[in-house]
Formats: structure tokens, C-alpha cells, sequence
């Protein structure tokens, strides 16, 4: 299985030319990289990898699929999260997924103002909230950020909304959950 493995990683990185040894400048090779980097052409092939790669924990209360009709906050960690969900929203609907983006609201979990007590009125008035973080090491356990987002998850389950969390990265905050 190692083998294939290496093998389907060393055909991708050949067929993307990544095994060519050649002389570019640093500006020809960023110029190349945002051509590729967030296109919708390279989003989709994302979205089809994450498909094969999400492993649900817990589906408790039949929380998914979330219903259209549904009210839904996502929270998101990074800039980049917001381009990926605008371009999986663009995705769904074009394989004619309904998509009700009027029910949909994307806001920052991470700025310098939001405390507790601002998350906590922010899913006013919402049946779902969505969290997405990219925890990359095991040491950030300690985060208060994620302890921010663990006391977030616990209010709204006080407040009878569902709750989903994503981890766009390492999985490691799950350690906080069982």
C-alpha cells in the first residue's frame, strides 16, 4: 500500500511538473503559483480530495445534511477558508445542489474584538452554527481561542442549535471533544 501510495504522489507531482529540475526566477514561479492557487479549477479538484478524505465523528440529532431552509452561521479561521466555501457553495449548485444562500451568513471566529460574550450574540437568531479551524500542531491545545470555541460549542447547545465543527487541517482540537 506504501508503494501505490508514493507511486499516485510522485505521477500527481510529475504530471504537475513538480519533479523537473529548472532554473526560474521567484517572481515567474509566484506568477505561476497564484495562476494555479485558487482557481475554481483547482477548488473543485480540492473539493472532490476532501470528499474521499472527511471522516465524521459523532452525526448526533441527525444534524446533517443541514436543511436548506435552515438558518446556518459559519465560522471561519483564515481568509483563505472564506475563498474555499464561496467556491464549494459555487460547486454545489452548479451539480444542482440546492443552495440557499440567503440562510447562509460567513463570519471571522479570529479578530481581536470578538470575545465570548460577541460570538454568543452573533448566532442570534441562527438554527446552525458551523465552525471550521486549522490546528496544525498538538501543542496549540492550550489556545484559548479554541477553549473560546469550545465554550461557544457548549452555549449553543444550551440554546438548542446544532452544531457542526470542521477541522480544515490536523485533527487534533477533537481531543477537546471525547
Amino acid at each position: 500500500k506504501v508503494d501505490a501510495a508514493v507511486r499516485r504522489i510522485l505521477t500527481l507531482k510529475n504530471k504537475r511538473g513538480l519533479l523537473e529540475e529548472y532554473n526560474v526566477d521567484i517572481e515567474e514561479k509566484v506568477a505561476n503559483a497564484l495562476n494555479v492557487v485558487s482557481t475554481i479549477e483547482n477548488h473543485n479538484i480540492e473539493f472532490e480530495i476532501a470528499k474521499k478524505a472527511v471522516t465524521m465523528l459523532k452525526n448526533e440529532n441527525n444534524t446533517l445534511p443541514i436543511s436548506t431552509e435552515e438558518k446556518t452561521i459559519i465560522f471561519y479561521e483564515y481568509a483563505s477558508h472564506l475563498k474555499a466555501l464561496d467556491n464549494a457553495i459555487a460547486y454545489l449548485k452548479k451539480a444542482g445542489t440546492e443552495v440557499n444562500e440567503d440562510n447562509i451568513t460567513m463570519a471571522p471566529f479570529y479578530t481581536p474584538s470578538l470575545d465570548l460574550d460577541s460570538l454568543k450574540e452573533q448566532i442570534e437568531g441562527y438554527d446552525n452554527v458551523v465552525l471550521i479551524r486549522a490546528q496544525y500542531e498538538a501543542e496549540n491545545l492550550t489556545d484559548p481561542d479554541l477553549d473560546k470555541m469550545v465554550e461557544l460549542i457548549d452555549y449553543a447547545h444550551e440554546q438548542n442549535k446544532k452544531v457542526v465543527m470542521m477541522e480544515a487541517h490536523l485533527p487534533y482540537e477533537i481531543a477537546k471533544f471525547t
